[in-house]
This record gives structure tokens, sequence and C-alpha cells, in this order.
């Protein structure tokens, strides 16, 4: 009798640990989905529209703070387009660095925008800010570039074979005072 109840003892502790671990599996995969849900910045009541979704699927989401979209005066076929607003911060060590990653970064989002959005977007700008040290070591939040492109330009580009060093000569870049000042 002593026995039976130690082996059955045994069987529910097992049945328990067995038990423990779904539970403790269930757990971290509900964590690791909240944690998706918070970083794309996605809750229940926010429906992420197509530019987000690109946006938030091809860069991290600590680089993005905003993307805007307003419908714009031209039509295709009938259906509006949007003009896109895409507002970013790229932190990189110096101000070559900032300016070429800015470029980089556009050139990639006009790439993958192109493909899953084509013909929904006539104007797209991008404003990028990047982190600046002062003489001290404190970091602040400076203006880099300005990036402002139109549907018909973005639709001469081959993505394959585009060099993103190129995209200030096809498109309107105003340069802010972290780039320009000496």
């Amino acid at each position: 009798m002593h026995l039976l109840i130690h082996f059955y003892i045994l069987d529910f502790k097992e049945r328990n640990d067995f038990n423990m671990n779904k539970r403790k599996k269930v757990y971290m995969l509900c964590t690791v989905l909240l944690g998706c849900i918070i970083a794309t910045g996605c809750t229940p009541d926010k429906k992420l529209s197509d530019v987000e979704k690109v946006v938030y699927t091809t860069l991290p989401s600590e680089e993005v703070v905003s993307v805007t979209e307003t419908p714009s005066d031209k039509k295709i076929k009938g259906e509006t387009l949007n003009d896109v607003k895409i507002v970013l911060n790229l932190d990189s060590a110096s101000k070559s660095i900032a300016y070429e990653k800015s470029l980089e970064t556009a050139t990639h989002l006009l790439a993958n925008m192109d493909v899953a959005l084509e013909n929904k977007i006539n104007d797209y700008t991008f404003l990028i800010n990047s982190s600046k040290l002062d003489v001290y070591g404190n970091s602040q939040k400076v203006k880099v570039v300005e990036i402002k492109i139109d549907k018909n330009t973005v639709d001469k580009i081959n993505f394959d074979n585009f060099d993103y060093l190129n995209l200030d000569k096809i498109s309107e870049v105003k340069k802010f005072k972290y780039l320009t000042e000496k």
C-alpha cells in the first residue's frame, strides 16, 4: 500500500511538472506576442495602415517616430493617392554617416513601398533625425535631413541597380543646420 501511494505521488508530480512546463511555454509565448504588439505600437483598437505595415516591417520600431498619410489631389483609375510623411530617428556616429544612413534608409523604404503600395502614394517625405553629442558629452535629438520625392520619379527608379547615394540627385533634399554647420 505504501509503495502504491508513493507511485501515485510520483505520477502526480510528473503530470504536474508537465503541466507547469506547458504553462510556462504558453506564458512565454503570450509574453513574446505582447512584446511584439507593444513594439509595433499596435493595440486592438489601432489598426495599422498599409504604409505603416511596410514601414514597421522594413525598420526597427524604435527608429520610427511617426507615419502620416494625407489625401493628395491626384487620382489614378478613380482612386485618390496619398501623400506620406515618415519621421525617423537614426542614430549614427558622425555627420557624414548620418547623411549616408538617411539616404540609404529612405531608399530602402521607397523600394519596399513601391512594391507593396504600387499606385497608392503620390509624394513621399522623409524627415530624419539623429542624436548629436555636445562638447560635454550630452546627447540631443537634431534634424538631419528632409527628403521629398514624387511618384513619377520613384516610378523611374530601378531599385535592383540603384545606388542610394544618388537619391539626393533625383529628389528634393533639405539639409538642416546639423549637417551644414562646421
